[in-house]
């Protein structure tokens, strides 16, 4: 069975990729913060428009590119992919 994982990508870029449960862990550590709730709610109501981009959540962006160790203001948008999570874009 092959695995899976995201692939992250900034500008349409690969810089790097992370397992399920890393990036799961990211949207509970973000959820769990009252603060995030509060700023999630008041965009809710107050920013109909938000524009949705990348990784619909800037706290989730932040956190990823801190697993990441990348910076960057582009953007992150992540793909779902099937098969060995190679090595080399893991440790970028």
């Amino acid at each position: 069975m092959k695995d899976v994982y995201w692939v992250v990508e900034a500008n349409g870029k690969e810089i790097g990729a992370m397992t399920l449960d890393e990036f799961e862990d990211i949207q509970k550590s973000v959820k769990a913060n009252w603060l995030n709730r509060i700023v999630a709610v008041i965009r809710f109501f107050f920013f109909p428009a938000y524009k949705k981009t990348g990784l619909y959540l800037p706290e989730i962006e932040e956190e990823v590119k801190a697993l990441l160790q990348v910076r960057t203001d582009a953007p992150l948008t992540i793909k779902f992919v099937r098969g060995e999570m190679p090595s080399q874009i893991r440790l970028l």
